[in-house]
Order: C-alpha cells, then structure tokens, then sequence
C-alpha cells in the first residue's frame, strides 16, 4: 500500500497541474481521453483513500473545486489501477447549479452531493 503522505504529496501535485490546465485550456482539458488504467496485481490505494488525499489537498489549494478535484481523483484512480468515471451534472433547484464528482462501479466515491443533479452526456469527438 502507498503511504498517505505520499498519496497526499501526489493529490497536490495532480491537483495543481489540473487547477492550471482547467485556468489555460479548460476545452482541451475536458476533450482529454479518459485516463489508461495500468493493471496492478493488487491496486495500490483505495478509492477512499485516494478521494481523502485529493480532499485534503483540495483544502490546501485555495480555489481547487469540484472539477480539479474529480480530474484528479480520475487521474489517481488510473494510476492506482482502479477504473473512476468522471460526472459532470447540472440542478436548477434553486437556481442553476453545476457540480462534477468520480464514480466507481456506480458508486459515487468523490464528490458526493445532497442535491439531485442531472448528469450531462458524455461529449465525444
């Protein structure tokens, strides 16, 4: 297993480099393919984990919001060898509201939300 200050270390690292390519390139950062997934005999962290770490670095990082953190968790969970799906969804319950957050096996591990949000289709080229 992978110790939590270096998955810490990482989740700043990835958050930041996320932060910064959403602020230059927003478009081409989200055209990006989703991230290959490298087999592991045995996964090298946890999907909680991972979330925990992208959290924590999240409140380093001022401004780091819902969409830096659910690339970096996506990015992290290949890297991990877990499979994430990124969501980006939509409310208009009081007022339009717009929120990402990372699945796996359908189960939301970051960003969980209290509002119902509307998943938008996934774009392809």
């Amino acid at each position: 297993m992978i110790s939590s200050l270096r998955l810490l270390s990482r989740a700043l690292v990835v958050c930041l480099a996320y932060r910064a390519r959403l602020w230059l390139r927003p478009l081409q950062t989200l055209n990006l393919a989703q991230p290959t997934v490298r087999p592991r005999p045995t996964p090298s962290a946890t999907a909680q984990e991972i979330s925990r770490a992208v959290s924590r670095a999240a409140r380093l990082l001022p401004g780091t919001h819902c969409l830096p953190q659910a690339l970096a968790v996506r990015a992290l969970m290949a890297y991990a060898g877990r499979q994430g799906e990124l969501h980006i969804g939509v409310s208009l319950a009081d007022g339009f509201a717009a929120h990402a957050w990372v699945t796996e096996n359908g189960q939301t591990v970051h960003g969980q939300h209290q509002v119902e949000y509307t998943a938008l289709t996934p774009y392809r080229r």
